[in-house]
């Protein structure tokens, strides 16, 4: 079941907790000795983190357990910024070819619309022509002889 945070501060601190016993456990785990000795060693782990401000566990400041990990973090922002600059390219590309589909679509329906209403005129023209053939029949035979 998931328990939410009580603070962002307190989401940090397990956050460097995790941190440090993932860059101890190769340590813990290289070590020959005792299990008392590994506790111990683990404790004193624990124990610098609470020592440790946030901004260096964060932002890579001089410790050397945060180096690598400020190391990666950066990177990761790196990536992360390179990324999102990726993808807001591709959207303004996509945004323009899109643009420009709805302008020749629009180009388009304007000429389709501009056909209708010739063909509405010729149509209209044709069904004139067609009842003054009606309405005067000889005329229009005589006009072949």
């Amino acid at each position: 079941m998931y328990v939410p945070f009580e603070s962002t501060n307190a989401m940090l601190d397990i956050l460097n907790q995790a941190a440090l016993r993932k860059s101890a456990s190769p340590f813990l785990a290289g070590t020959a000795g005792s299990c008392s000795n590994n506790r111990n060693s683990y404790k004193a782990s624990r124990s610098s983190s609470r020592n440790v401000p946030r901004s260096l566990s964060f932002h890579g400041g001089s410790l050397s357990l945060a180096s690598p990990r400020g190391d990666e973090l950066s990177r990761l922002l790196r990536t992360f910024e390179a990324e999102k600059a990726r993808d807001l390219e591709a959207a303004e590309g996509n945004v323009a070819l899109l643009k420009a589909r709805i302008h020749d679509l629009e180009r388009v329906n304007d000429q389709y619309q501009q056909n209708e209403l010739e063909l509405r005129d010729c149509i209209q023209q044709l069904q004139q022509r067609n009842e003054s053939l009606v309405s005067y029949p000889s005329l229009y035979i005589y006009s072949f002889h």
